[in-house]
């Protein structure tokens, strides 16, 4: 994939260096990464990847904004979105950024029981930093029942001050890119 780099620096290709690597890098983002291929039976795992935009706006309280992803994808009768939420920890003053898988569908009726693992990834897959995964602990039931059954993840993914910090490249142009492995279990 580099075999471009050790002569990057030749006359005739530093006019086109910098598109070269966006190109190889844009591949690489798109590529699953280690995360996803430590899942056991990871066969068994569809995988998303999701961006989420006006991420900066969770810092702003007042406007209470809740960003959605701009992709859902749809397998079989079911949609399936991300979004990111505020919190605010009362014990110990502590914000952070929690990650919610959601799931509709068109049916009146629905249930559907699925593990699954989320990665907020960083956008430069050669940084030392690690991507931030979560994974469920157990299977979980999203259903038609209610607005918060039909939605799983973590209040308490990562805080503000990580997910801000230049030096960890969670946030570019604004957006967050995550990675979602999701296994469908069984459906009604």
């Amino acid at each position: 994939m580099f075999e471009f780099m050790p002569i990057a620096h030749n006359k005739p290709f530093n006019k086109y260096k910098e598109n070269i690597q966006k190109k190889q890098l844009d591949k690489f983002n798109d590529e699953p990464r280690k995360s996803s291929k430590d899942l056991k039976d990871s066969s068994d795992y569809l995988r998303f990847l999701f961006t989420v935009t006006d991420i900066k706006k969770l810092k702003d309280i007042s406007e209470k904004t809740i960003p959605y992803s701009q992709e859902k994808y749809s397998v079989n009768h079911l949609k399936w979105d991300f979004y990111a939420e505020y919190y605010n920890d009362p014990d110990t003053s502590v914000e952070y950024m929690g990650l919610y898988l959601h799931c509709d569908s068109e049916r009146k009726d629905w249930e559907v029981c699925s593990s699954y693992q989320l990665a907020l990834l960083t956008n430069d897959p050669f940084s030392k930093k690690r991507d931030i995964c979560m994974k469920s602990s157990c299977d979980r039931m999203f259903e038609s029942i209610g607005s918060h059954e039909s939605e799983w993840g973590w209040r308490l993914f990562v805080t503000l001050s990580t997910l801000f910090d230049p030096n960890n490249d969670y946030i570019k142009d604004d957006s967050i890119r995550v990675e979602v492995c999701l296994k469908i279990n069984s459906t009604d």
